[in-house]
């Protein structure tokens, strides 16, 4: 499930994580450095490849008020949308990051960040949920890469294709505006509420997923690189 049908978050922004596909993270991997960050995480749903590599997943920080679904992508619409993406970027971009801009022109993969922010308290679960995979039902251990490839516990099973229809895509990118009672009823039931979304879940994980990746975050909204 999306966090865009949860009504307790509101979709906030879209960010890229470009890379080569050949270094597409396992989930075990991106479980693992997300586990040693966060006092407090919740793992909503998660999805991987018949290898163990990312399609998608959720994840929810009570602490910082926020969320994050993350959706792989791949193929010659991500090629068409960097190259677009980059062309009005390297116009106003300083040699440094042209240099970026360039390299990430050459990915052909990408993860897709969507940033919710958390609009009401809820209680932090007992326990927290175990992802749920439906391309190889397998615990955490049994994600671990294989020694020997031939002997991968994944070798043996059917190659499924992941549903695009449990994926929603998010809005075109837009200024946020907290006092549209329009689009935004949300915010208006509080005037003078302050906003207690916390940058740093956000931060960290683009942090995460460049390790990962070797690759290159982008703010498609503004244009920015941003590491």
């Amino acid at each position: 499930m999306s966090t865009f049908e949860d009504d307790r978050y509101q979709w906030r922004e879209t960010y890229f994580v470009l890379f080569d596909p050949a270094k597409r993270p396992l989930l075990h991997e991106i479980r693992k450095g997300l586990d040693s960050m966060f006092r407090s995480l919740r793992i909503c749903e998660a999805l991987a490849d018949e290898q163990g590599r990312i399609e998608s997943l959720s994840v929810a920080s009570y602490d910082d008020f926020a969320a994050i679904d993350l959706v792989y992508q791949c193929g010659g619409h991500v090629v068409a949308e960097t190259d677009s993406l980059a062309e009005e970027m390297l116009h106003a971009a300083s040699a440094k990051t042209r240099a970026k801009i360039e390299k990430a022109r050459k990915f052909r993969a990408r993860l897709d960040l969507l940033h919710f922010e958390q609009m009401e308290q809820i209680q932090h679960p007992e326990s927290r949920e175990e992802p749920v995979f439906t391309f190889a039902a397998l615990d955490k251990e049994k994600t671990q890469p294989a020694k020997n490839p031939a002997k991968s516990l994944f070798a043996s099973r059917p190659k499924f294709q992941f549903d695009q229809n449990r994926y929603i895509p998010p809005p075109e990118p837009e200024p946020f505006e907290i006092n549209d009672s329009e689009t935004n009823p949300v915010w208006d039931d509080d005037p003078d509420r302050e906003e207690q979304i916390d940058p740093n879940t956000l931060i960290l994980v683009l942090e995460l997923l460049c390790r990962l990746t070797d690759g290159v975050a982008i703010d498609p909204a503004s244009g920015a690189v941003l590491n």
